[in-house]
């Protein structure tokens, strides 16, 4: 959920883009940190 908190912790794992800050506490945030295994 997009709750203030829940955009706090993201902010602070510098996972919050401008899109995410405009959600909405009724949205769902779906944040994936991946790294590829390639080159």
């Amino acid at each position: 959920m997009a709750t203030e908190m829940n955009k706090g912790v993201l902010k602070n794992l510098g996972l919050l883009t401008p899109e995410l800050d405009e959600a909405k506490n009724g949205d769902l945030m779906i944040v994936i940190n991946g790294k590829s295994r390639c080159g």
